[in-house]
């Protein structure tokens, strides 16, 4: 990226965007984590919206003859105190488990060199484009949240569409996802990172620049649809219902038809080819056995599923919670 050696080396969880651009101006430093917790609020999923028994739930048990059994359970990256109320299942599931595997299972070691992951090549310009007056009202909006002026005609399209895109949210609350690290550091468990941040920004960096722009574009555009689209997303998160998660992807199609290739362009490559690997990494730790797993609710229903690949492999999957 921009010929900048990236240290394998997982991101910190903040709540919101990529954003080190942000924090850079905040705290005078800078670590490049690519913004999942904008994806799972935005109405993208890749999801088959065909009849599939995993419409339900966010806890499932992973059992095969001769292992301890494991669970899966479906996460929403977002700082809302709503979602740190675990029902009993959960907390019993995780009690169970002596290894805790998340799509981040670390924090970040802050590393300068990893900003430039979120820069755009030199003499390349945002501005160029985005093209006015969108780009004057994106300024506007990333200087607010504290990105440097100057920074901002330097970010690449989907830095800058994750940072606009934020949803704002109490700054006392922690994700999900820190939630279960703490824990799982409490308890000494063993942590497994299914990806790595450069991996994370490799999935971004690989949509295609006029689906990056195009996105962008929208999100600066129809602020108020995007929060609508994170409200329900959430909502749906609450009910466990995978199946509204993933209507959500075709609702915004139908909404807005010339944005529907670019949805299902940004689902491939950051729900889709993401899955894939975070099941790869499973591989050895579910031989294991007692292993908690905590992935984005979006990456669990469907043919493409992680639950699927799962039964695939000889895995018995049931719904506990």
């Amino acid at each position: 990226m921009n010929g900048a050696h990236v240290p394998r080396m997982p991101p910190e969880r903040a709540p919101g965007c990529a954003g080190a651009a942000a924090r850079r101006a905040r705290a005078g430093r800078s670590a490049c984590a690519a913004g999942f917790a904008v994806v799972a609020m935005l109405p993208w999923s890749p999801a088959s919206h065909a009849a599939d028994r995993f419409s339900e739930g966010l806890l499932f048990r992973v059992s095969k003859p001769g292992l301890p059994a494991s669970f899966v359970f479906g996460t929403v990256h977002l700082a809302d105190p709503r979602v740190l109320d675990l029902a009993a299942p959960v907390r019993g599931a995780f009690a169970s488990a002596r290894a805790y595997a998340a799509e981040l299972g670390a924090d970040t070691l802050v590393d300068p060199r990893l900003e430039d992951a979120e820069l755009l090549p030199a003499g390349t310009s945002l501005a160029s484009m985005v093209g006015e007056p969108g780009f004057n009202d994106l300024a506007t909006r990333l200087v607010a949240q504290g990105v440097p002026e100057a920074t901002v005609d330097r970010l690449k399209p989907w830095v800058a569409m994750l940072s606009v895109s934020r949803r704002a949210g109490p700054t006392d609350v922690t994700t999900l996802d820190t939630h279960f690290l703490g824990l799982a550091r409490a308890r000494r468990m063993r942590i497994v990172s299914l990806e790595w941040v450069d991996e994370q920004i490799a999935a971004f960096d690989g949509i295609p620049m006029d689906t990056q722009v195009a996105l962008l574009r929208h999100a600066v555009a129809n602020r108020d649809a995007v929060d609508a689209g994170g409200e329900a997303a959430l909502d749906a998160w609450l009910r466990r219902d995978l199946s509204a998660i993933a209507r959500l992807s075709d609702e915004a199609g139908r909404r807005y038809p010339a944005m529907a290739r670019h949805y299902r362009i940004l689902a491939q490559h950051i729900i889709t080819n993401r899955t894939v690997l975070m099941h790869h990494r499973l591989v050895l730790p579910l031989r294991e056995g007692r292993l908690f797993i905590a992935v984005g609710a979006s990456h669990l229903p469907g043919e493409k599923g992680l639950l699927r690949m799962l039964e695939r492999d000889g895995y018995s999957v049931t719904r506990v919670w």
